[in-house]
């Protein structure tokens, strides 16, 4: 899934095997789909789809809906509905297995500035609300001399994008381990802001600062400590130019590292693949932060599909 993880980063994504024989062999097609609610132009550009994933919800489920025309409105088929119980590999049905992938719908996310008019971010943390997410736009006194607010987002990178603006970033996709893999459930995201000064983190006792990479050959530094002006407990961790390329989650750290500038991450060259594991020869993908995804060898509108 390492392509498929690549393209779409941290946006909520579903992906689809469909197989033709029984107990799920045979595999025809794969079919990955941005899972954000909304109505979404399929890779033909004239049917659609809209794929929907509540992991708060009791049960939590995944529901895919396509339509033979546009809009989201016409030619409905047949939505498939996969339970929390079937998600990551379980053969459904015999003839498809769904995965998830990305941040759910509607996190919770508090963005720390160092500005009274919280115009200049230092910080910003997404996670899962409990409940319902809740907004609270006004700018208000934080610790350690730093502002907030909290908000409400649906794709962190165009959230991102909209608050740092030109600010580099460097984003830190945080997982949890269990018995058989090192990063198994993400837990949320970390924004920080790449300017090499000290910052209070938002707890406003400890503090960090990011040191970015001179060239493409050098190493990206997050130093964290354990006072609020980087002067006690100091804890680096190196981020290499190599784990920032492979855009997936370190086994090591537990984490996925990217850094961003402007409105879309810092490019990565991405060999498309056939869903065989074997990359084509020229095919490279294009994956702006949010929106239509193009490839060379002709898909897609935030769409990607492997054909066999």
């Amino acid at each position: 899934m390492t392509t498929i993880d690549k393209a779409f980063g941290m946006t909520p994504y579903a992906v689809q095997e469909t197989y033709v024989g029984s107990g799920c062999t045979g595999l025809t097609e794969i079919t990955a789909y941005i899972a954000d609610g909304l109505c979404h132009l399929g890779g033909d550009a004239t049917t659609s789809y809209r794929v929907t994933w509540n992991p708060t919800s009791v049960p939590a489920a995944l529901t895919i809906e396509t339509f033979s025309y546009g809009g989201c409105f016409s030619g409905a088929i047949t939505p498939i509905i996969v339970g929390s119980a079937y998600i990551g590999g379980t053969c459904v049905s015999d003839t498809k297995k769904v995965y998830v992938g990305g941040l759910a719908s509607k996190l919770t996310v508090i963005t720390t500035y160092s500005d009274s008019a919280c115009t200049i971010p230092v910080q910003a943390v997404f996670s899962s609300p409990a409940t319902t997410c809740i907004t609270q736009s006004k700018c208000t006194p934080a610790v350690n001399g730093l502002y907030m607010n909290q908000g409400c987002a649906t794709d962190y990178a165009t959230f991102l994008s909209y608050i740092f603006q030109s600010t580099v970033r460097l984003v830190t996709d945080i997982y949890e381990g269990n018995y058989t893999s090192k990063c198994a459930t993400r837990q949320g995201i970390v924004a920080y802001v790449g300017d090499g000064v000290c910052h209070p983190n938002i707890d406003g006792t400890t503090s960090f600062k990011v040191m970015l990479g001179e060239t493409a050959i050098n190493s990206t530094w997050l130093m964290t400590y354990s006072n609020g002006n980087c002067t006690k407990g100091v804890s680096a961790l190196e981020i290499t130019p190599e784990l920032l390329a492979a855009g997936s989650c370190d086994a090591s750290t537990s984490m996925k590292f990217v850094i961003s500038a402007g409105e879309t991450p810092i490019p990565t060259p991405i060999p498309v693949t056939d869903g065989s594991g074997k990359s084509s020869a020229t095919s490279f993908l294009s994956v702006p932060a949010f929106g239509v995804m193009t490839t060379a060898g002709g898909v897609l509108g935030g769409m990607l599909m492997f054909l066999s």
